[in-house]
């Protein structure tokens, strides 16, 4: 079984733990599976810029899934026929997964996106249910963005996403197409413009620095906080990197 799948009463909780950056919130979701319960953890965190790309990844290609089988009460044990390579060799690849926490049930025949590591203790590939593997419907993205990673030159990448919060916090952000994001490069002052496309993605090719990114103020949106934000501060830009904040907005009224 991999790490994170315990019994538990069923019934999900918050686990708010401390702001510190050793020990970020996080959200304990229980799932059933088999008619048995897991426990599935999560960052809670909004509102801070993370590292993306294949950096920590031994793998990440796109590929199908020949089989799978049953191992344990949670994972699944899949073969998989890549295609594009990323990171990593082209090989058939045998993956463990956790399926209790994945949320999609994976089978055989469908084309993923998958970024791969490797178990300490048992040096098996595995798929991490909290990682950023995806089905290829919901990939497009994604796999632009690696093959962008692949001819970055002396600049780098960030990326995001934009959705408009309507109604509770607890509503699912709609995605903002032709939004216009701003980065401003906090030394020099030099600003660069980017729009998203119909899933709200933007995505920006930049002089390494620091960066300012936000909607542009024309737009009359304010950035969604909550319980377990933090302050965003500046993004980096990194030769050959990439790093990637996604924003949940609001409407605000005119005369804030």
């Amino acid at each position: 079984m991999l790490a994170g799948c315990k019994s538990l009463p069923c019934l999900a909780v918050l686990a708010v733990a401390c702001f510190a950056p050793s020990l970020p919130a996080q959200i304990v979701d229980v799932h059933e599976y088999h008619g048995k319960q897991a426990t599935c953890v999560y960052s809670g965190l909004i509102g801070t810029a993370r590292s993306c790309g294949t950096e920590g990844y031994v793998r990440v290609f796109t590929g199908t899934v020949r089989s799978t089988a049953e191992l344990g009460d949670t994972d699944k044990l899949l073969r998989i026929v890549p295609d594009e390579a990323f990171v990593g060799d082209s090989g058939e690849a045998i993956v463990i997964t956790d399926q209790a926490c994945l949320n999609k049930d994976i089978k055989a025949g469908d084309r993923w996106l998958f970024y791969l590591d490797r178990d300490p203790q048992s040096n098996k590939l595995v798929m991490s249910y909290d990682g950023p593997s995806k089905p290829i419907t919901e990939a497009e993205d994604d796999i632009s963005m690696l093959r962008d990673l692949e001819h970055l030159g002396d600049t780098g990448l960030i990326i995001g996403t934009i959705g408009l919060l309507r109604g509770s916090n607890n509503a699912k952000p709609t995605p903002i197409a032709n939004l216009e994001v701003i980065a401003k490069n906090i030394k020099t002052g030099d600003k660069y413009s980017a729009y998203t496309n119909e899933r709200g993605y933007f995505e920006f090719r930049l002089p390494v620095g620091e960066y300012d990114v936000n909607p542009a103020p024309t737009h009359g949106l304010a950035e969604v906080t909550g319980p377990f934000s933090m302050l965003k501060g500046s993004i980096p830009a990194e030769k050959q990197r990439c790093w990637e904040h996604d924003f949940t907005v609001k409407k605000v009224s005119p005369n804030r």
